[in-house]
């Protein structure tokens, strides 16, 4: 034996024990490199160091430690660990490498039965990290095998523990059988059904104690910021990200106008970028589940039409999008949740909360058959009747569209610039607008641009003949989920048009300027992506029921609970009252009942045996052929009157069925001698041992369906 080994004969089974204490430790931490919270070059050295120390005691050689080299091992620790805590600044982190480090040197230094208790304690603590620190769903494809991985494994540490003085026992090959995989699957997936009505009972915390350190995957994008660049081409627009779940029916048609969602608007133009006015914020009360008025008019106060259910994932914005004429909303779900949560409504009919949401928010939205207006007329002053003062692009307008005066409306003279833009003019998200006078190159030189540029031209153009404008920035269009009617709304969905004010009757009507081949649509997806959307919609799932459950969601179970009780009660008693019309009916029912009772409670207590009903009682479906016939000898002389119970022991039958004669024992104790050979010497019955069984079952069926006394006397009697 090397130097620095243990005798193997110090402590029981420390080789399997160190093995599978380290496979649990090196699975452990994975999901930390995935969740950014373990750099993934310390993962790989201490994996290294771990899987070379488990190569060793896999052949036999059991390293341990001497003190003073621990000793030297815990100064550089505390050396690296303060280096690394004060040079990164993450103590998550610094605290994962500590546990890593502590880790690999208690497995290289287990000398007592509780270094081990330590290393397991060790591994469950970096599981549990791994955990925590994990937000996607794709975390259960690790925990499911690792938990089965588990349960195995301390199923055949408590076997150690017990089989320490004895340790022959496991050598023996039907020990290191135990546990089976079905025998594991069904325990874990008991453990996971066990652990559900935990998850929906436990008090919620208001925000997780531990945060993994996700990497700033924000992509840098214009038009839900409070300012506008139409010079720079947002990369949202290019973006395959899900941000909105829309449940209900969006529309009788797949136009790609049939859906607008929109978020933000802008009225103060400086020739270079949009802004939106500072203040005139006004608070929209409500109540939890009560719905907030958007439109001005005082149409539709019985909130015609559909509802819809939006899932709003985190925009970094504090603007929520809203369906254009939407009715009202109400916050629902995971928006009840949040605490401290409002609604506001600015000048520019912008619906904002008080701050940026960092979880979904879960609203829902009327929209009525015919879009709402907004009637909320600018001020003489407001910033969107600020011109450009660009007389070539006030003689444009006039050329194409005409002026607005009594003859032509405002409407009118902005339908025709529309149509003007989509159909003179090409989509492109490659040149943006930039140059001096932005705005007159767009329209005179360059004739392309993306959706901001367009709106941003059209916006413009208008006030140079008198008709307010504001740029409007939201979602356009929608992708059909792949079940009933969900609806996904991506980054690529992203769109700006133009609100241009027709007039007090009017309003402030939406008009979308860009050409057609830029507008985003709802439209149902291929079948490949459509698989891709099922993926899309288990983690949009996982986020919602599971990261994001909380008080609200179980108050609505209880809700749900309750209103379907007080239904099972109202049924009940619609259905009573024919009954209580017609009294003796009732009477004759309870006479039946009652007298069924009672025929069943006299032949229970006058020893009346249900012979069908002790296939129940001791089954032997899918059992060993001595056991099937030991269950099957134990059923017949249930039927005999015996007392005896599946758990009765063997001996306790013998003696019970020696009352039924000496026969009768001599089969039963045959069959009892293969029953505990095979299952307690690890040995079955042979071919012709299995013969012999069925053979003794039927000789014994022969004999109790006589008197087993007068059988005897009759044989006895023969012998004289």
């Amino acid at each position: 034996m090397k130097r620095g080994s243990a005798p193997p004969e110090a402590l029981p089974f420390r080789r399997e024990r160190v093995l599978a204490a380290g496979l649990l430790t090196l699975l452990a931490p994975v999901p930390l490199v995935f969740a950014e919270s373990l750099a993934p070059a310390i993962f790989a050295v201490w994996a290294l160091l771990l899987g070379l120390h488990l190569l060793f005691v896999a052949k036999g050689t059991i390293l341990v430690l001497p003190n003073w080299v621990l000793n030297l091992i815990g100064l550089l620790v505390f050396v690296l660990v303060f280096r690394y805590r004060f040079g990164l600044r993450s103590l998550l982190r610094t605290a994962v490498v500590l546990l890593l480090l502590t880790t690999l040197v208690k497995l290289a230094a287990v000398r007592r039965e509780s270094d081990l208790a330590v290393v397991l304690s060790l591994a469950a603590f970096l599981f549990i990290g791994s955990l925590a620190t994990s937000f996607h769903v794709s975390i259960l494809l690790f925990v499911i095998p690792y938990a089965a991985l588990a349960w195995a494994v301390l199923v055949r540490w408590s076997l150690w523990r017990e089989l320490a003085g004895a340790q022959e026992e496991w050598r023996r090959a039907g020990a290191r059988e135990i546990p089976r995989p079905r025998q594991v699957a069904a325990a874990v997936a008991a453990v996971l059904a066990a652990a559900a009505p935990f998850f929906l009972l436990l008090p919620r915390v208001r925000s997780p104690y531990v945060r993994g350190i996700q990497a700033d995957s924000r992509e840098v994008w214009t038009g839900f910021s409070e300012n506008v660049d139409p010079g720079v081409a947002g990369t949202l627009k290019l973006s395959e990200r899900v941000y909105l779940r829309i449940g209900g029916d969006l529309a009788a048609s797949n136009e790609p106008g049939s859906l607008r969602l929109r978020t933000l608007a802008f009225s103060s133009w400086d020739g270079r970028s949009w802004s939106k006015p500072k203040g005139g914020s006004r608070m929209m009360p409500f109540q939890a589940g009560s719905w907030v008025r958007l439109a001005s008019t005082e149409d539709g106060d019985g909130l015609p039409g559909r509802t819809l259910l939006v899932d709003l994932l985190p925009l970094h914005s504090k603007y929520v999008p809203v369906p254009s004429g939407a009715g009202a909303m109400r916050l629902a779900g995971s928006g009840l949740r949040q605490t401290g949560f409002w609604l506001e409504r600015d000048r520019l009919s912008n619906v904002l909360v008080p701050f940026t949401p960092d979880r979904n928010l879960q609203y829902e939205v009327n929209v009525g058959t015919a879009p709402l207006p907004d009637l909320r007329a600018p001020g003489p002053e407001d910033a969107s009747r600020s011109p450009a003062g660009s007389a070539s692009i006030r003689r444009f307008v006039e050329e194409k569209a005409g002026e607005p005066g009594p003859e032509r409306s405002a409407e009118a003279v902005a339908r025709a610039l529309e149509r003007e833009f989509q159909t003179r003019f090409s989509y492109s998200l490659e040149i943006p607008l930039r140059g001096k006078s932005p705005v007159e190159e767009f329209i005179f030189q360059q004739r392309r641009g993306h959706c901001e540029a367009f709106a941003t031209a059209m916006a413009v153009a208008l006030r140079e003949v008198g008709i307010p404008t504001r740029l409007v920035t939201g979602f356009l269009g929608a992708e059909a989920g792949l079940f009933g009617n969900t609806w996904v709304v991506r980054g690529k969905n992203a769109h700006a048009w133009v609100e241009a004010w027709c007039g007090p009757e009017r309003g402030w009507v939406a008009f979308d300027p860009t050409p057609q081949a830029g507008w985003p649509s709802v439209e149902k997806a291929s079948w490949l992506r459509s698989l891709r959307n099922a993926g899309e919609d288990v983690e949009f799932f996982y986020d919602r029921w599971v990261l994001s459950f909380g008080e609200s969601d179980q108050g609505e179970i209880v809700r749900s609970l309750r209103d379907a009780y007080e239904k099972a009660g109202s049924w009940l008693a619609a259905a009573a009252r024919p009954l209580a019309r017609g009294k003796w009916l009732a009477a004759a029912g309870a006479g039946v009942v009652l007298a069924l009772a009672a025929v069943w409670l006299a032949a229970c207590l006058s020893g009346m045996k249900f012979p069908r009903l002790s296939r129940f009682l001791i089954p032997s479906r899918r059992l060993a052929p001595a056991s099937s016939a030991y269950r099957t000898v134990q059923r017949q002389l249930l039927k005999k009157g015996l007392r005896i119970t599946p758990a009765t022991a063997p001996a306790e039958m013998l003696a019970a069925a020696a009352t039924l004669g000496p026969r009768v024992a001599a089969v039963l104790s045959e069959v009892v001698t293969l029953y505990v050979q095979e299952s307690f010497g690890d040995r079955g019955p042979s071919g012709p041992e299995r013969e012999r069984l069925d053979r003794l079952v039927r000789e014994l069926k022969r004999l109790l369906r006589k008197d087993p006394t007068r059988e005897e006397a009759r044989t006895v009697r023969a012998k004289a």
